[in-house]
């Protein structure tokens, strides 16, 4: 949603890193629940849920991002993707949060260098930073 050089986003929480989602791409957030593996798949895609009706294939974000595991994934957010729906696990999704556009700086050159296509930029807000993902590419299998 944009509204006066505003974007929403959807904080949540990888191991300690604070990342955030356009809120327009999140359908819901809810408890993880039982996932049937997949054989074959890439190792970041923990198989399917079933959530409320749907077969809904679920991506482990921290593999997904290369983040080392730290504890368990607690929660799951299902994305509008392109023609489908995906989940997510994340640890802890908490919060809505407007980001001024003024406040959102590009990945630096470091960032770039390394390919990380998944980082659209780095938020600011009240002095805490968030990890902006683009969820088009996150989304591309």
């Amino acid at each position: 949603m944009k509204d006066n050089g505003k974007k929403r986003y959807v904080v949540f929480l990888l191991n300690k890193i604070k990342c955030c989602m356009e809120i327009d791409f999140v359908r819901e957030i809810t408890e993880t629940m039982e996932i049937q593996p997949i054989p074959e798949s890439p190792d970041y895609i923990e198989g399917v849920a079933n959530i409320r009706g749907e077969v809904i294939p679920v991506i482990n974000l921290k593999k997904r991002l290369n983040i080392r595991e730290e504890q368990a994934s607690k929660r799951l957010l299902v994305i509008n993707a392109d023609v489908s729906l995906l989940s997510f696990l994340v640890d802890e999704a908490s919060q809505v949060i407007d980001i001024n556009n003024s406040d959102i700086q590009e990945p630096n050159k470091i960032m770039k260098s390394m390919d990380n296509a998944f980082v659209e930029g780095i938020g600011i807000v009240k002095n805490e930073l968030y990890i902006i993902l683009n969820s088009n590419k996150i989304c591309s299998l």
